[in-house]
């Protein structure tokens, strides 16, 4: 990897910052990867409101409010339960949907949005759990 990028003419010395995908390194990149699944969360509420009211009613309000309490929860004590919670929503959700692609039933279909839920809390996961060792070392 040093090599492609000193033939790219980049310093292989220094790291490409703001990858949701690289390896979490720092206390910094930890919070980065935080707040940007808390956004993502943030998003998945606001857009869950808009499709529930217009095709299903209220009945996708805990989703909403789901998804907004664990991002602001995420954000505010970075905290390893949240993570860990949003991780089990997001596999339940993601069996949900696949289930209902199948079945064809009245629901969630859009795998894209449940595989971004996925990764994100995983992603979340891992950074809150960076924090906590760094903070215990």
């Amino acid at each position: 990897m040093n090599e492609k990028r000193a033939i790219l003419g980049e310093d292989p010395t220094t790291k490409k910052e703001g990858s949701y995908f690289a390896r979490i390194e720092t206390k910094e990149e930890a919070l980065s990867i935080v707040k940007k699944t808390s956004n993502i969360f943030y998003f998945l509420a606001v857009l869950q409101t808009l499709v529930g009211f217009l095709f299903w009613g209220t009945s996708s309000i805990l989703d909403v409010v789901i998804f907004a309490s664990t991002a602001f929860l995420l954000r505010k004590y970075n905290s390893r339960g949240i993570a860990l919670f949003m991780v089990i929503i997001s596999a339940v959700l993601m069996y949900s949907t696949a289930t209902c692609k199948v079945n064809d039933c009245l629901g969630g279909k859009n795998v894209f949005l449940t595989v971004i839920m996925l990764w994100a809390s995983v992603r979340a996961l891992q950074a809150t759990i960076k924090i906590y060792q760094i903070r215990h070392n």
